[in-house]
């Protein structure tokens, strides 16, 4: 799940923090117990540099997505 929320100023002609996640879930099953695992990154960014960062997920938007998908996830043991 890739997704971006956002605070905006009180007049809502700016946006003061902009945070960019990406989700990634895998089921867990383990005997008779069974699960979900969440693994996840953000970046943000702040009014200050809200230009930068607004152009750096325009130009790598699909950087992020790889990182996590191809990301090795541990093997989970529940108890």
């Amino acid at each position: 799940m890739d997704f971006l929320v956002s605070e905006n100023s009180k007049d809502g002609k700016e946006i003061l923090i902009a945070e960019r996640n990406v989700y990634r879930y895998k089921l867990i099953t383990n005997n008779k117990t069974k699960g979900v695992m969440l693994f996840a990154i953000s970046e943000r960014g702040y009014e200050e540099n809200m230009e930068k960062f607004f152009n750096a997920l325009k130009n790598e938007s699909s950087r992020l997505i790889e990182t996590v998908g191809n990301y090795k996830l541990p093997d989970i043991k529940t108890k």
